[in-house]
C-alpha cells in the first residue's frame, strides 16, 4: 500500500445516490486506497429506489435507520456508526482488494464477483482479529 487518500463527493452524484464510498486504484507501482468523505448530515443516499434487502443487510451491523424524504431513500448514520463502518468494513475491504491484486488476480469483468468476495472475506477476518486483540 503506497497511498491512502481522502476525497470529497460531487454533490450531483451524492443527490442521485450514486457515490462510491471507497476504491482501490493501482498502476505504475502505486497502490492507492481512496475513501470518500461522508456528508455532514450523515445521510447515505440510495436514490428514489428503495434499497434491496441485500443492500440493507450489508450495512445492518453498523446502521439500520432507513428513511425516506423528497431526495429518496437513505440510511441515517451517527458519527460513531460511520467511523466504525469505515474502519471495520470499508478500509479493510479496500485493503483486501490490494492484497488480492498483489498476490492473486488482476481485475476483469469475469472475476469481479471473486474479487469482491475476497475483499469482503478479508475485511471480516481482519475485523474479527482486530476486535479480538482489543478485547484481550
Amino acid at each position: 500500500m503506497t497511498h491512502i487518500w481522502l476525497d470529497k463527493v460531487k454533490k450531483s452524484e451524492y443527490l442521485k445516490g450514486e457515490t462510491l464510498q471507497g476504491q482501490f486504484i493501482c498502476g505504475s507501482k502505486v497502490y492507492l486506497i481512496k475513501l470518500y468523505a461522508v456528508p455532514t448530515n450523515n445521510k447515505m443516499l440510495f436514490g428514489q429506489a428503495k434499497p434491496t434487502a441485500r443492500q440493507l443487510s450489508f450495512y445492518k451491523p453498523y446502521c439500520t435507520d432507513i428513511k425516506h424524504d423528497k431526495n429518496g431513500w437513505y440510511l441515517q448514520w451517527t458519527d460513531e456508526s460511520y467511523k466504525k463502518y469505515y474502519l471495520e468494513k470499508l478500509l479493510l475491504h479496500e485493503m483486501g482488494h490490494c492484497v488480492d491484486y498483489i498476490y492473486q488476480r488482476h481485475w476483469s469483468k469475469a472475476n469481479l464477483k471473486q474479487m469482491e468476495d475476497f475483499a469482503d472475506n478479508y475485511a471480516v477476518i481482519w475485523s474479527n482479529k482486530i476486535k479480538q486483540i482489543i478485547t484481550e
